[in-house]
Protein backbone atom coordinates (compact mmCIF):
# COMPACT_ATOMS: atom_id res chain seq x y z
CA UNK A 1 0.00 0.00 0.00
CA UNK A 2 0.83 3.53 -1.11
CA UNK A 3 1.28 6.74 1.07
CA UNK A 4 -0.17 9.82 -0.72
CA UNK A 5 1.76 13.05 0.66
CA UNK A 6 -1.47 14.57 1.42
CA UNK A 7 -2.10 12.00 4.12
CA UNK A 8 1.13 12.51 5.78
CA UNK A 9 0.45 16.37 6.43
CA UNK A 10 -1.44 17.16 9.67
CA UNK A 11 -4.20 19.74 9.47
CA UNK A 12 -5.20 19.22 12.49
CA UNK A 13 -4.01 18.16 15.64
CA UNK A 14 -4.24 18.15 19.39
CA UNK A 15 -1.34 19.61 21.58
CA UNK A 16 -1.54 18.33 25.17
CA UNK A 17 0.67 19.95 27.66
CA UNK A 18 2.69 18.18 29.48
CA UNK A 19 1.56 18.89 33.64
CA UNK A 20 5.41 21.07 34.25
CA UNK A 21 3.14 23.43 37.25
CA UNK A 22 2.42 20.22 38.94
CA UNK A 23 5.86 18.99 38.52
CA UNK A 24 7.68 22.85 39.69
CA UNK A 25 4.93 22.78 42.77
CA UNK A 26 6.44 18.96 43.56
CA UNK A 27 10.17 20.18 43.37
CA UNK A 28 9.58 23.41 45.39
CA UNK A 29 7.85 21.23 48.02
CA UNK A 30 11.10 19.34 48.24
CA UNK A 31 13.19 21.61 48.05
CA UNK A 32 11.47 23.76 50.83
CA UNK A 33 11.77 19.89 52.47
CA UNK A 34 15.32 19.22 51.82
CA UNK A 35 16.45 22.83 53.53
CA UNK A 36 14.08 22.29 56.57
CA UNK A 37 15.54 18.76 57.27
CA UNK A 38 19.15 20.58 56.59
CA UNK A 39 18.35 23.04 59.20
CA UNK A 40 17.20 20.77 61.66
CA UNK A 41 19.48 18.62 61.54
CA UNK A 42 22.16 21.67 61.68
CA UNK A 43 20.60 22.45 64.54
CA UNK A 44 20.08 19.07 66.14
CA UNK A 45 23.92 19.28 65.50
CA UNK A 46 24.95 22.50 67.02
CA UNK A 47 22.74 21.55 70.38
CA UNK A 48 24.88 18.03 70.82
CA UNK A 49 28.05 19.78 70.46
CA UNK A 50 27.03 22.21 72.78
CA UNK A 51 25.62 19.45 75.15
CA UNK A 52 29.39 17.56 74.71
CA UNK A 53 31.08 20.61 75.39
CA UNK A 54 29.21 21.72 77.85
CA UNK A 55 29.62 18.28 80.37
CA UNK A 56 25.78 17.49 80.02
CA UNK A 57 22.63 18.84 82.02
CA UNK A 58 24.33 18.87 84.84
CA UNK A 59 27.97 19.51 84.31
CA UNK A 60 30.28 16.52 84.39
CA UNK A 61 32.23 15.60 87.70
CA UNK A 62 36.35 15.86 85.74
CA UNK A 63 37.84 15.72 88.85
CA UNK A 64 37.87 15.54 92.71
CA UNK A 65 39.17 18.10 94.84
CA UNK A 66 42.85 19.22 94.87
CA UNK A 67 44.63 16.67 96.76
CA UNK A 68 42.18 13.99 97.02
CA UNK A 69 43.21 10.39 96.61
CA UNK A 70 42.98 8.00 93.53
CA UNK A 71 40.96 5.79 95.59
CA UNK A 72 38.89 5.47 98.39
CA UNK A 73 38.08 2.14 100.38
CA UNK A 74 34.69 2.16 101.37
CA UNK A 75 34.03 2.52 105.08
CA UNK A 76 31.10 0.73 107.17
CA UNK A 77 28.02 3.61 106.77
CA UNK A 78 29.65 5.24 103.35
CA UNK A 79 27.30 6.23 100.58
CA UNK A 80 28.13 7.14 97.24
CA UNK A 81 26.46 10.59 98.16
CA UNK A 82 28.65 10.98 101.06
CA UNK A 83 31.76 10.15 99.18
CA UNK A 84 30.84 12.32 96.59
CA UNK A 85 30.24 15.32 99.77
CA UNK A 86 33.96 14.25 100.93
CA UNK A 87 35.38 14.27 97.27
CA UNK A 88 33.76 16.37 94.86
CA UNK A 89 34.59 20.36 94.14
CA UNK A 90 32.60 22.60 95.15
CA UNK A 91 31.86 23.90 91.68
CA UNK A 92 31.02 20.54 90.92
CA UNK A 93 26.78 19.17 91.29
CA UNK A 94 27.20 16.48 93.55
CA UNK A 95 24.19 14.00 91.41
CA UNK A 96 26.63 14.60 88.12
CA UNK A 97 29.55 13.22 90.80
CA UNK A 98 27.79 10.33 92.08
CA UNK A 99 26.60 9.49 88.39
CA UNK A 100 30.19 9.80 87.56
CA UNK A 101 31.63 8.01 90.86
CA UNK A 102 29.03 5.18 89.58
CA UNK A 103 29.67 4.82 85.92
CA UNK A 104 33.58 4.48 86.30
CA UNK A 105 33.08 1.96 89.13
CA UNK A 106 30.38 -0.14 87.21
CA UNK A 107 28.39 0.14 90.37
CA UNK A 108 24.59 -1.17 89.97
CA UNK A 109 24.02 -1.84 93.17
CA UNK A 110 24.66 -0.72 97.10
CA UNK A 111 28.17 -0.37 97.25
CA UNK A 112 29.91 -2.58 100.72
CA UNK A 113 32.45 -1.46 103.45
CA UNK A 114 36.06 -2.96 101.86
CA UNK A 115 34.74 -1.88 98.30
CA UNK A 116 37.57 0.39 96.32
CA UNK A 117 36.18 3.10 94.22
CA UNK A 118 38.10 4.61 91.51
CA UNK A 119 37.29 8.21 91.87
CA UNK A 120 37.10 10.52 88.88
Amino acid sequence: MALRQEDLLVREAIVYRFPTDKLRRREARRAVTARRRLALGLVIVAFAAGFLVAGGPEGTATASRAGAPETVTVRAGDTLWGIAARFAPDSVDPRAYVATLGSLNAIEGPIHPGMRLKLP
